[in-house]
Order: C-alpha cells, then sequence, then structure tokens
C-alpha cells in the first residue's frame, strides 16, 4: 500500500492509503490552509511505522510531524508527485468524514465559518443578515436559527450555500479568513 507525504503550511502528514488521491482530497477538503501532496512512495504499515519512528522528534499529533531538518531534508529527496487538478476556489468543495475528525468541532467550525461568509456578503452588500440569509438560503430566518444551533446544513447543502456566495460574491469585496474546519480527536 501507498505511503503519502502531504504538506499543510510547515508540516507534512505521513500517512498510507489504498486511495492516495481521495486520501488527500478528504485531507485537503475544509482546511484553510493549501494542502499538498508532495510525494508517494511504495510501503505499507511497517515502512510508514518506520517512518514515524525514524522522525518521531519531530511529531506534533498523530501522523502530524514539522516540516524541519532532517524530515526536511528526506522529503526533499522524494520523487514529487503531480496534484490532482482543482478549480481555484474560496473555500474547499468536497468535505470528507472520518473516523479520526472530531465531528462536534466540525460542526462548530462549519457553522463559524458559515456565519462569518454571511456576515462579510451583508456588510460588502450594505443588508442585514435577514436579507443575506434569504438570498443565500431562502429563508429570511434561516440564519439566526443556525447562529442559535437550531438550524444546521446538510454537506449538499453546504457545498450549494457556499457556490451561491462564490457566484454572487461582491466585486472588490475581500472573502473572510475562515478557520481550519478540520479539529483531529485527541486520542488519534
Amino acid at each position: 500500500m501507498p505511503i503519502y507525504f502531504i504538506q499543510a503550511e510547515n508540516f507534512v502528514k505521513i500517512g498510507f492509503a489504498a486511495d492516495v488521491v481521495s486520501r488527500f482530497v478528504s485531507i485537503r477538503c475544509g482546511n484553510h490552509v493549501e494542502v499538498r501532496l508532495l510525494s508517494v512512495i511504495d510501503g505499507g504499515l511497517k515502512a510508514e511505522s518506520d517512518l514515524h519512528f525514524r522522525f518521531a522528534d519531530y511529531r506534533v499529533h498523530g501522523e502530524w510531524f514539522r516540516l524541519e531538518g532532517d524530515l526536511r531534508t528526506f522529503v526533499a529527496g522524494l520523487p514529487s508527485f503531480d496534484q490532482p487538478s482543482r478549480r481555484k476556489r474560496k473555500w474547499p468543495v468536497e468535505v470528507s468524514l472520518s473516523r479520526d475528525i472530531d465531528h462536534g468541532m466540525f460542526d462548530r467550525r462549519i457553522r463559524e465559518n458559515l456565519l462569518a461568509i454571511a456576515k462579510a456578503y451583508s456588510a460588502a452588500e450594505g443588508i442585514s443578515l435577514t436579507t443575506t440569509s434569504k438570498r443565500a438560503y431562502g429563508h429570511s430566518k434561516f440564519l439566526s436559527e443556525f447562529a442559535a444551533g437550531r438550524k444546521s446544513l446538510s454537506i449538499q447543502k453546504c457545498e450549494q450555500v457556499l457556490n451561491w456566495f462564490e457566484a454572487n460574491w461582491p466585486e472588490g469585496a475581500a472573502w473572510p479568513h475562515l478557520r481550519p474546519v478540520f479539529m483531529f480527536k485527541k486520542d488519534c
């Protein structure tokens, strides 16, 4: 099974997966930072464990390591991987939940990010959140209910709403800084 090296800022994830591109997409999605698939090499669980042991001094959490020192040198010597194509967006398209995600934190971050986008849109357009709610969600009270935790969005509806904001974003308005969505459980 292939071993992959995925970079996010100054960190690298060393893992293995049968379908590396799908695993990469699930890690990339929802992240506010650029995530790059640096390399894929032959290996498996034993080889991955050996790499984790070899670079244990750089471990941050789970399979994530600081990309520095010997690890940086090692990764730089690996064959590079052509990045899967992706249309540049202001937000991640795909959202994939897996067993190593803290779902409560995921839900809170999605809520915070969608509300930040809605507030930035409202401010840029000079309209109320009620009007933004009607335009983006089709219901004037949705945003207030969503903010209070009384409404939720499916992943599909979340993508649909984000597509709407992207297509209707006011020209020249800054896209809000979004918080990272994926938060790993402490016991991973």
